[in-house]
């Protein structure tokens, strides 16, 4: 009589070796902190960004204001409204009359981490919403890297946004 040989199976396998929960780890990791690292930097950029596109926006608030001819009671007669840099941080906007009178609202400052390094003030005239001209230079400084924009005035009141260097 024969007798039935038992048969041998296969191992089956459950779960996952340490191995290879060790390196799935690992590359989670990896890409996380690649992907931390590449956020940081977008999110400094749009910081510096932010204050380039609030001083220019400013700038068009200042300019509006003088093509309107607005002025405050007392003033006689508007001689400009002029945006000027109280502090590499900080600025400000003013109304210029001729009566001698100096209208100064409160400081607006940059963003934190963003300064200015080029420029001091721009004075637009009323009705025709010119400008003496200017160029300003903000610099984003976050963690060694820098990034920075210009603001050019043109004479004719024009006020343009322009990427710098990285």
């Amino acid at each position: 009589t024969m007798e039935a040989m038992p048969i041998s199976t296969p191992f089956l396998r459950r779960g996952f070796t340490l191995i290879e929960l060790l390196v799935t780890v690992a590359v989670i990791v990896t890409l996380t902190g690649v992907s931390l690292v590449g956020y940081r930097r977008f999110t400094d950029r749009q910081t510096a960004l932010r204050g380039a596109n609030q001083l220019a926006g400013d700038l068009r608030l200042a300019q509006q204001k003088a093509l309107a001819g607005e002025k405050v009671v007392g003033c006689t007669e508007l001689v400009s409204w002029r945006l000027r840099f109280v502090a590499t941080t900080a600025y400000t906007i003013e109304i210029l009359c001729k009566n001698p009178l100096l209208i100064v609202f409160p400081d607006i400052f940059l963003p934190a981490g963003v300064i200015k390094q080029l420029g001091t003030q721009v004075d637009f005239y009323p009705i025709t919403g010119a400008s003496n001209g200017g160029t300003f230079e903000l610099v984003g400084t976050f963690a060694g890297t820098s990034y920075s924009y210009t603001i050019t005035v043109t004479t004719a009141g024009g006020v343009a946004v322009a990427a710098g260097t990285w």
